[in-house]
């Protein structure tokens, strides 16, 4: 009985301790290009949950853009292009006067000066268009070291609508993602001809990312 006993004991402690050693393990570090893959999923989901898009977009043409965006093929984006904006040009080209406003709040406007500009864009299409946009927005925060500032991530498909996803790096690597939609149509089969074009005003520069 004790033998039983000891036996079973020893087994107890060796599932134990592989259950130690798997919990333990590192965790999987996901880059920003995949973790805006992960937005992209969940805006696709978003578009095609009935459920979701009847209880935020009572409007029946915001209903159809959504639908329609939907049924797009998210499965590879053909290229992803690395946006960065100069956040200053944005608030300059907005005549704003930040010379009443202490640095950490300047700081926290210039932070959200990417996430504003695809929001803007979509705007080109429409205040139906826009609407649209903003219901199907997704956001997450995740750690990385890969990024030291602010940035945008257009993921164009061939049989879909592109993706916009703004990165703000914040304190300890934390950095918060958002996402959406860019349905305003821009002749996206030339991607970098139609972002220079919508960001003429800004000092940009546009970088394709390979995986």
């Amino acid at each position: 009985m004790k033998r039983v006993a000891r036996n079973f004991l020893g087994m107890f402690m060796a599932v134990l301790l592989v259950l130690l050693a798997a919990c333990g393990g590192p965790a999987e570090v996901k880059s920003p290009y995949e973790q805006g893959l992960e937005l992209v999923s969940l805006l696709e989901e978003m578009a095609n949950n009935e459920v979701y898009i009847t209880s935020l977009a009572a409007d029946t043409n915001i209903y159809s853009i959504l639908r329609q965006a939907g049924q797009g093929d998210f499965s590879q984006p053909e290229a992803v292009y690395r946006i960065t904006v100069s956040a200053d040009a944005v608030l300059n080209l907005a005549e704003m006067d930040l010379s009443g406003m202490s640095a950490s709040l300047q700081e926290n406007l210039k932070s959200r000066a990417n996430t504003a500009i695809f929001s803007q864009i979509n705007s080109l299409g429409g205040v139906e268009t826009l609407a649209a946009a903003s219901v199907c927005t997704a956001q997450k925060v995740f750690v990385s070291q890969e990024l030291e500032e602010d940035e945008i991530y257009l993921y164009t498909y061939e049989d879909a609508v592109p993706v916009a996803v703004s990165f703000t790096p914040g304190e300890d690597g934390a950095v918060s993602a958002t996402g959406m939609f860019v349905l305003y149509d821009a002749d996206w089969e030339n991607p970098e001809a139609s972002i220079e074009r919508l960001f003429s005003v800004f000092d940009v520069t546009v970088k394709e990312i390979t995986q």
